[in-house]
């Protein structure tokens, strides 16, 4: 191969690898986006139930822990700042999660105000500690507009890890686990935003109560606590027992 020939077929790799890139990413954020998600979750699913099929090893880590972050009041942002200003809070919001997070973890932008971040390989007892970290930092963090003003915001985190059953890995599935902890996210806005809520099933259940317990946190998250179906954790005011 010529040179000449060379150099058009690495420019041709170059231009392929930044269309590809550009494929998996949010234009605003520069976070990965949904495509890269489903791309990618299913080798990460597939590790994690492996992980439980073999014995369990001290210090392993093999859960997925999902965080649902919602920026409180973002609407008002924008009527208040303009859609410019809104756009720099959620690109500094994005950074901010980027800087917060592992290296073998990743956020993806999950649409409009939301952000998802999947820690992989994580262990699901430290998943309110992580939730805390986030919200603590946004809240003390203070977000630069176009204009030069800076703004205050907060966000509301919900949390849910998979596998939903440690005893099951099978018994939901990944984007079961992120309606979970969605609907966590909605019930941590509810009960007066900037704080975090973790939903877990309660232990002992097998698989045949996970469709109940699913139903219950699309329907009513709190109702699925008194139901015997559901845990609650949170960093607000104490939760349903």
């Amino acid at each position: 191969m010529s040179k000449k020939a060379e150099q058009r077929t690495l420019a041709l790799a170059e231009a392929n690898r930044r269309l590809e890139h550009a494929s998996l990413t949010d234009p605003l954020t520069g976070l990965a986006n949904r495509r890269y998600l489903n791309r990618q979750i299913q080798a990460d699913v597939a590790q994690c139930r492996r992980a439980y099929r073999q014995p369990p090893q001290p210090g392993l880590q093999r859960d997925i822990v999902f965080l649902m972050a919602d920026v409180d009041h973002f609407k008002q942002i924008n009527d208040r700042h303009g859609h410019a200003a809104g756009d720099a809070v959620l690109q500094q919001f994005a950074q901010a999660l980027s800087g917060l997070i592992r290296e073998s973890d990743y956020a993806v932008r999950w649409g409009g105000e939301e952000f998802l971040i999947v820690a992989r390989n994580a262990d699901a007892r430290q998943a309110g500690a992580m939730a805390e970290r986030i919200v603590s930092h946004i809240r003390d963090q203070r977000f630069r507009l176009p204009h030069g003003a800076q703004v205050a915001c907060t966000c509301s985190v919900g949390v849910a890890a998979f596998p939903l059953l440690s005893s099951d890995p099978e018994a939901a599935e990944w984007e079961q686990v992120v309606n979970l902890a969605d609907a966590a996210a909605f019930l941590a806005k509810r009960r007066g935003r900037d704080g975090w809520v973790e939903a877990s099933a309660v232990p002992g259940l097998s698989s045949a109560d996970v469709p109940d317990l699913l139903a219950a946190a699309r329907e009513d998250i709190e109702g699925g606590v008194s139901q015997g179906l559901l845990e609650l954790r949170g960093s607000q005011r104490p939760l349903l027992a």
